[in-house]
């Protein structure tokens, strides 16, 4: 009996120990982004095993989508690096960069090399973390918004919109969930977890209202998800 109550527990508590608040908030927003994504579109730090959050590539719209990852395991059309993509200039309609930003010691570098491969005019999806667990030896950077529209913006890019994924509560809730995934897995560990699943699901839901009331709130976030369009192809740091 003891065994079928711990399997319910565990069920009910699954969405902590395989995905974090941060990505279900990031697949969320990149599903409404959907529609932007089009023509030839090429992702970055994909391939066909292994893709993180549950987000997957429309078709509508769709002329080809190409995957391009450091890790030839991961089963990429292409294996390369971001900051020198072996792809010809102006090629691709949409890129699309999820999480990768972080993991790159020179992001400005990869950020000229997206705008070199995508034609003028066309769109750039980007997401990086902010306030979230570092998980790599080489997880470098979180950028904060002016941070990462500086980037942007020094590199060939206009900034179109910039969502954040939640606010002060999220991450509240996501830092929680981190611990209680990370915690053995002990009859009174999974009672802990059951008792606090309603109060975090709350505090999720609650997290849009409180943010809004104020400006300092508002400064908190898992992190950022961003639409850019390609300027014109210049020197962004020729001197006129």
């Amino acid at each position: 009996m003891l065994w079928r109550v711990r399997a319910w527990i565990t069920r009910r508590i699954q969405p902590w120990l395989s995905v974090s608040l941060r990505r279900e908030l990031l697949d969320r927003d990149l599903h409404g982004l959907r529609s932007v994504m089009t023509g030839r579109v090429l992702e970055i730090g994909a391939g066909r095993e292994s893709r993180r959050g549950a987000f997957q590539p429309p078709f509508s719209g769709v002329e080809a989508w190409l995957l391009v990852d450091l890790s030839c395991g991961n089963r990429p059309h292409v294996c390369g690096d971001v900051t020198s993509l072996p792809l010809p200039e102006a090629s691709f309609d949409t890129v699309v960069c999820l999480e990768v930003l972080e993991y790159v010691a020179d992001p400005l570098l990869a950020l000229r090399e997206l705008h070199r491969v995508v034609m003028p005019g066309g769109r750039l999806i980007l997401s990086v973390p902010f306030m979230h667990r570092w998980d790599a030896e080489r997880d470098y950077w979180r950028p904060t918004p002016p941070g990462l529209t500086f980037c942007l913006t020094r590199t060939g890019w206009c900034v179109e919109s910039l969502q954040t994924q939640g606010g002060i509560l999220a991450v509240l809730v996501n830092v929680t969930r981190h611990l209680l995934a990370k915690h053995p897995k002990s009859t009174g560990w999974l009672m802990v977890c059951l008792l606090l699943d309603p109060l975090l699901r709350w505090m999720t839901r609650l997290d849009p209202r409180v943010t809004a009331r104020s400006p300092t709130f508002a400064t908190f976030s898992t992190g950022m998800l961003v639409v850019g369009r390609s300027a014109p192809r210049h020197d962004p740091f020729r001197v006129v």
